[in-house]
C-alpha cells in the first residue's frame, strides 16, 4: 500500500525483510519439531520420517482500497490511511502429515492476527491435529487489532476484511494439504546476529537461524 510519500506494503517497513525471514525460520523450526516428534525414540522416528508428507501453498490477502471503505494501517500512530498497493499481502501455509495426523502452519503478512480469528480458522479445519497461525508483524498492512483507526475513539478494524483473511487462510491450508507429497525433512542451525536488532533496553534478541528443508522422495 502507498500513503502519500510513505512506501507501505509487505516490504515497506525497513525491518520487514528480516522479520519475514525470521518469522519463516520460526515456522521452519516448528515444522522440524513436528517432523521428528514421536512418543518413542530410535526406530519409531525413522518409521515416522518414512511416512512424512509436506505441502505448501499461499493466497492473496490484500484488501481492496476504495474511498468509501478506508484501510487504516497498523502501527506508527493513528490516522494512517492506505491510498494504494505497493506490493501484495499474502498468507503462506505449510501442511505436514505422517499418515495418521495432519499439522498446518500459516503465516500472514499482518501486524498480528488475533486469537478469535485463529479459533475461527481452526473450527473450519477439524481434520487437523494442530493449526498454528502466526504473523510477520507487518506495520504496513491493515489494522487487525483495533488500536490504529482514524483517531483515538475509532478502531481501525474492518470486520469484512477479517472474514476475508480467515477465508484465505483456510483456503491456503487446504491447498497445501492437497499439494502434499512424500518428503524427507532436514534441519540445520546457524548464527548471525546481524539479521535482527533490538531498539529497546534491555536488548534481547536471538541471532540463531533455524531452517528445515523438505526434499521430495519417490512414492512408496
Amino acid at each position: 500500500m502507498i500513503r502519500s510519500d510513505t512506501r507501505c506494503g509487505r516490504l515497506g517497513h525497513p525491518w520487514t525483510p528480516s522479520l519475514l525471514r525470521l518469522a519463516w525460520l520460526t515456522v521452519a523450526a516448528t515444522v522440524a519439531a513436528i517432523a521428528v516428534a514421536t512418543p518413542n525414540a530410535g526406530a519409531k522416528r525413522v518409521a515416522a520420517a518414512e511416512r512424512l508428507e509436506a505441502g505448501f501453498a499461499d493466497a492473496d490477502i490484500t484488501p481492496v482500497i476504495e474511498p468509501a471503505r478506508p484501510v487504516w494501517l497498523a502501527g506508527y500512530g493513528m490516522g494512517r490511511r492506505a491510498t494504494g498497493v505497493h506490493d501484495p499481502l499474502r498468507v503462506r501455509a505449510v501442511v505436514v502429515r505422517d499418515g495418521t495426523r495432519k499439522f498446518a502452519l500459516a503465516c500472514v503478512d499482518l501486524v498480528g492476527l488475533q486469537y478469535p480469528e485463529t479459533k475461527r480458522i481452526r473450527a473450519r479445519l477439524p481434520e487437523f491435529a494442530e493449526v498454528m497461525v502466526s504473523s510477520t508483524h507487518n506495520h504496513e498492512g491493515p489494522d487487525v487489532i483495533g488500536i490504529w483507526g482514524a483517531n483515538p475513539l475509532q478502531r481501525g478494524v474492518d470486520t469484512r476484511y477479517l472474514d476475508l483473511v480467515v477465508d484465505r487462510v483456510v483456503e491456503a491450508i487446504r491447498a497445501a494439504d492437497t499439494a502434499a507429497r512424500p518428503a524427507q525433512a532436514s534441519y540445520g542451525e546457524a548464527e548471525d546476529e546481524s539479521l535482527v536488532g533490538d531498539s529497546r533496553l534491555p536488548k534481547v534478541k536471538d541471532g540463531k537461524l533455524r531452517v528445515v528443508r523438505f526434499d521430495p522422495v519417490a512414492d512408496g
